[in-house]
């Protein structure tokens, strides 16, 4: 019976020796796993951030996009313009050209 006590106790240390290195092990993958968790939260974060920057930088993009195209708009129409004038400024000078050639005329028969 002495024999059989002395090895159930030698048995109970090996057990609780066993479930201490398995509470370990579990604790030490648990800190780990915690570990994890927290980068996770920290990288979703980030994602959040540069996320809404993306979102911020496509709206500054789609503002650029409409100012662009108003300013295209806005040449077009001072090309046009421009055109107008340079076409009224020949259409003057040719006016211009008949009227000095009508002065010309004139001044040669009023001096014959």
């Amino acid at each position: 019976l002495l024999v059989t006590n002395e090895s159930l106790q030698n048995q109970m240390l090996e057990d609780t020796s066993c479930l201490s290195e398995t509470i370990y092990s579990l604790l030490t993958d648990q800190q780990l796993l915690l570990e994890e968790q927290a980068n996770t939260a920290d990288k979703n974060q980030k994602i959040t951030e540069l996320t809404d920057e993306n979102q911020c930088l496509i709206k500054n993009i789609s503002s650029l996009e409409l100012i662009v195209s108003q300013v295209q708009c806005d040449m077009k129409r001072i090309q046009e313009t421009s055109n107008e004038y340079k076409n009224q400024v020949i259409s003057l000078n040719d006016e211009l050209k008949r009227e000095s050639a009508k002065q010309q005329a004139l001044l040669v028969t009023n001096e014959s």
